[in-house]
């Protein structure tokens, strides 16, 4: 593992978003452009084709592909702060500089099912981020003493873990489940450990 320290109606709306919605898609577009110029920009204009493409290069695609995923999803209903906060994890993660030969490239699909679940649940902060052998998000939240740590497989299925201290108790629990939705079910008597804020969107 590398890194680390929806089914509602608001994610179908989401899914068939059009092209042309307004804010989100000039948002949309302004990134992509952004993007798109820094691809041929004099730092990758080598590239020739797929088969000559270094690591690095491979990095900055990635990098680029996961926040434009995450602004033409989420620009109005994350926060700029978080997704800011998003953005540098997304950059950390994906470092040349940390990167090992092998390493596999964050999975888009498992990004997604992070970014619908943040969607849903509201959290107070972007999470500190990981990457599996095999490309899927981790993502980890702390409040204090109380964590929370999520893997997003691509077919939506998560693997959770919590680790909290109520009443002075220490309390664990983990498990996987097939669904966003019934995931934000088992999180639910979790909700007051910190993590979250405002109302679920189920």
């Amino acid at each position: 593992m590398k890194g680390l320290e929806s089914t509602s109606a608001l994610s179908r709306q989401i899914d068939i978003q059009s092209s042309g919605a307004g804010k989100v898609a000039t948002f949309y577009r302004n990134m992509t452009e952004s993007y798109d110029e820094e691809r041929t920009s004099s730092s990758y204009s080598n590239v020739k084709d797929d088969d000559n493409r270094t690591t690095e290069e491979n990095l900055f695609d990635n990098r680029a592909d996961l926040k434009i995923l995450t602004s033409h999803y989420a620009v109005e209903h994350i926060s700029a702060e978080t997704r800011k906060q998003l953005f540098n994890q997304i950059d950390w993660l994906l470092d040349p500089e940390g990167w090992e030969e092998g390493d596999r490239f964050a999975n888009s699909e498992s990004f997604k099912v992070l970014v619908k679940f943040m969607l849903n649940s509201h959290p107070r902060q972007a999470p500190s981020l990981g990457l599996t052998d095999d490309g899927n998000l981790v993502a980890s939240w702390r409040f204090g003493d109380n964590r929370l740590v999520l893997e997003c497989l691509p077919d939506s299925h998560i693997k959770w873990f919590v680790s909290c201290v109520f009443d002075s108790a220490p309390e664990r629990a983990s498990g996987e489940v097939p669904s966003l939705k019934r995931l934000l079910d088992v999180l639910l008597p979790y909700k007051k450990a910190g993590w979250f804020k405002g109302k679920w969107v189920k």
